[in-house]
């Protein structure tokens, strides 16, 4: 991975030496996740290129409703 350019696209599931990497990754791009860390350690994240996932947009269920 080191020899890539960009980003590597880390899946839950991927493991390296047993240790769930996709899942930790998954969790670290969580808000509640960010929000427990310090600004340090969130300043680390983002150098590594770890940002939050954007926020999903919700629907009401009316409009979900009317999609059936």
């Amino acid at each position: 991975m080191a020899d890539e350019e960009g980003q590597a696209e880390v899946l839950p599931g991927f493991t390296v030496y047993g240790m769930g990497i996709g899942k930790w990754l998954a969790w670290q791009r969580k808000t509640e996740a960010l929000q427990a860390l310090t600004d340090g350690q969130r300043g680390r994240l983002e150098q590594l290129g770890i940002v939050p996932l954007a926020p999903r947009s919700r629907r009401s269920p009316q409009s979900r409703s009317r999609r059936l």
